[in-house]
């Protein structure tokens, strides 16, 4: 029959074995943990913005959006690949990059907010910064106050959006400066600016002599060009954002203006000498922006857990296609104070995560793992009374996620963890 042909001509069924679960109860600490998360503080925080009147803006508290599109629908249960009109309309924003909720949750909170503000480049409070942290970092850091001050710390606000500070991207000097005058520009003119208005930026800096392909890359990270020759910024006037926090929009009118009276100070100082006639100076310049690229794509690597510094190399290869990533390199990045990564014999992994009794609990469990290959959880709860003078007050579950950060579940060991690669390495030997 057809159904014995197709049957024949099939590649034999691989057996997979069978692989003994974890079982918690209802009274556990891990079952309680989900049941409070994602079940009472939903409902309780949904409860309280009905309450007050307000349109909840975090992503778990806000209505399911439906494609309602036929074809995507039967497209779907028919097993094709079909792309929901949805999501063909959201294909021109940035793709997520690996910066999942639980990358994110991995970070302190003003990594968090840097990393969100490096995917985007030019950010929106409302639309883009509120909605992607995850839920912890709301409930913790989510007063309008403290995510400004967490902006602050990172980017500028142009036209009501938020773009990542110059000397974070990379740009010093001349080059700084540059960046900086375009962004003034767009502050003052809502966003856009005519060809004219293009036309006076270049001939303001053209005592630096600066290359056409800088200047091109600087209005090209935030900027969308016209067919006409103007410049838009990647996002849209926040209107929004100006209504909400006038105070913050005069603020940064007021600082624009002392920001740009300094940079011009400053290079009259200097010199203000561009990198054109310098091919050293230039190579730097260039060498500076890859770094400034690099420490950030480290960090969100980093952010899941532990990895070996080939893996990381190979993480880290697959976002760079037109240049090459070497290890030296790396090592240079991992070694800075500013990133903070933790070393565990061959493996990097984030040093902070912003939470003191979640920080108290991973240092205790990195120092085990660089003395020896497995612990028990029993063997981190001891150590840590042992150093703190106290018991550990973190749950079960949130110790089993940090020891999957940095080590693998022996089967049929019960809660005893090897660190990772260590088996791989023993079976070498």
């Amino acid at each position: 029959t057809f159904r014995g042909l197709a049957r024949a001509d099939a590649e034999p069924e691989v057996v997979e074995p069978w692989v003994r679960l974890d079982y918690y109860n209802q009274k556990s600490s891990e079952a309680m943990d989900i049941y409070e998360q994602h079940v009472v503080w939903p409902a309780a925080a949904a409860a309280q913005c009905e309450a007050d009147g307000e349109e909840p803006d975090h992503p778990k508290l806000c209505p399911l959006a439906f494609d309602g599109d036929k074809e995507t629908l039967l497209g779907t249960m028919c097993g094709q690949a079909v792309p929901s009109r949805r999501r063909e309309e959201g294909s021109s924003k940035p793709d997520q990059d690996g910066l999942s909720v639980y990358v994110l949750s991995k970070m302190p909170p003003e990594r968090q907010v840097e990393a969100l503000v490096r995917q985007f480049v030019v950010l929106s409070y409302s639309r883009q910064l509120r909605k992607r942290l995850p839920p912890s970092t709301i409930r913790a850091h989510g007063k309008d106050e403290q995510l400004l001050a967490l902006l602050r710390r990172c980017a500028v606000l142009v036209a009501g959006n938020w773009v990542l500070k110059s000397e974070l991207m990379g740009y010093e000097g001349t080059e700084a400066f540059a960046r900086d005058l375009l962004l003034m520009l767009l502050s003052r003119k809502n966003g856009k600016l005519t060809f004219d208005e293009v036309q006076k930026w270049l001939v303001a800096l053209e005592r630096f002599r600066m290359p056409g392909k800088v200047l091109e890359e600087i209005a090209s990270g935030v900027c969308h060009r016209e067919t006409n020759g103007s410049l838009r910024l990647k996002n849209p006037p926040d209107d929004d954002f100006r209504r909400k926090f006038p105070k913050v929009i005069v603020e940064y009118d007021k600082w624009w203006d002392q920001h740009r009276a300094e940079q011009v100070a400053k290079l009259n100082t200097s010199g203000g000498r561009s990198s054109r006639g310098n091919p050293q100076q230039a190579g730097a310049a260039v060498a500076q922006r890859q770094r400034a690229k690099l420490m950030g794509e480290v960090r969100e690597a980093l952010a899941p857990g532990a990895v070996s510094l080939s893996e990381l190399r190979r993480h880290i290869q697959k976002k760079n296609t037109t240049t090459v990533v070497r290890e030296e390199e790396l090592q240079q990045i991992l070694a800075l104070p500013e990133m903070e990564v933790v070393r565990i014999r061959e493996l990097y992994v984030s040093g902070r995560t912003g939470n003191e009794a979640n920080d108290k609990l991973r240092t205790v469990l990195h120092a085990l793992l660089r003395g020896k290959d497995t612990v028990t959880m029993q063997d981190v709860a001891a150590e840590f009374e042992r150093v703190h003078g106290e018991p550990c007050k973190v749950s079960s579950y949130v110790l089993r996620g940090f020891l999957r950060e940095v080590a693998e579940k022996l089967d049929g060991a019960g809660e005893t963890w090897v660190l990772k690669g260590a088996l791989v390495r023993s079976d070498a030997q």
